[in-house]
């Protein structure tokens, strides 16, 4: 997902549903690239769905939204995600 200042309410509902779906099967680390490691990807995760709840519609936020999508593509690029 490229970077938007502000997304739609159906983008948001889309990454929110996945992550909650899917949020037992995520791995507890993830290094979403050279720069970015994320240590505790359950409490990351938590934290940007509420960011999502919050904020979405305050452009300020949006870069920080954009990581969230970042997290499902690399999660699902890789098959990270951990058997059912």
């Amino acid at each position: 997902m490229e970077y938007k200042k502000i997304y739609t309410q159906e983008e948001l509902d889309d990454i929110i549903n996945w992550t909650r779906e899917n949020f037992k099967r995520l791995p507890q680390s993830l290094r979403l690239d050279k720069g970015t490691y994320i240590p505790d990807l359950h409490s990351t995760m938590e934290t940007y769905i509420e960011i999502c709840e919050k904020h979405k519609l305050n452009p300020t936020y949006g870069a920080q939204i954009r990581h969230i999508f970042m997290m499902r593509e690399k999660l699902l690029e890789e098959n990270l995600l951990l058997p059912e």
